[in-house]
């Protein structure tokens, strides 16, 4: 089953949940509680796992995909990250990347275009494209030339050339 995209957001509440309860100074006594009952506690682990193994019957990663806060986390500075998956101009069309992709992080309405919070960089849709129009480039080319530039010449070594 595919879920509507809007259960994305709950990571992040989880995660802004999680970040409240630090700052507040919560985790400290949730952390006391399960010390002096870890019959209690173990229960509660046990239940959380058995409900995000179980989510996985709705759909395939439902932890990861919707639940899980350092996945909001890492999905935030994915945001920002220079590497970025890009569709080129002979792109047929075909959806097969859709269908190859486990996070389901591109929508063939918005132009098969990645969400790059959403994106792995885990490449099953480049190895799955029949015309080879996927790829990951920088964001800014313009800020990494001088280092690819230096890595195809061989000076990018620790010990520069020899």
């Amino acid at each position: 089953m595919r879920l509507s995209n809007r259960w994305r957001t709950v990571k992040y509440v989880l995660l802004s949940l999680i970040l409240a309860a630090a700052l507040l100074g919560l985790v400290r006594p949730a952390a006391d509680w399960m010390g002096k009952n870890p019959a209690a506690s173990g229960i509660v682990i046990i239940l959380v796992l058995a409900a995000s193994v179980g989510l996985n019957l709705i759909t395939d990663l439902f932890w990861c995909r919707y639940l899980c806060p350092l996945g909001g986390a890492v999905a935030l500075l994915s945001k920002i990250a220079p590497m970025r998956r890009i569709v080129r101009v002979r792109c047929n069309h075909c959806s097969v990347c859709v269908g190859a992709c486990p996070m389901n992080a591109f929508d063939p309405r918005r132009g098969f275009v990645s969400d790059p919070g959403e994106c792995t960089v885990c490449s099953d849709c480049l190895t799955s494209c029949t015309s080879s129009s996927n790829g990951f480039q920088f964001s800014r080319p313009e800020l990494f030339a001088h280092r690819h530039s230096a890595v195809e010449s061989g000076q990018a070594t620790s010990g520069g050339p020899r």
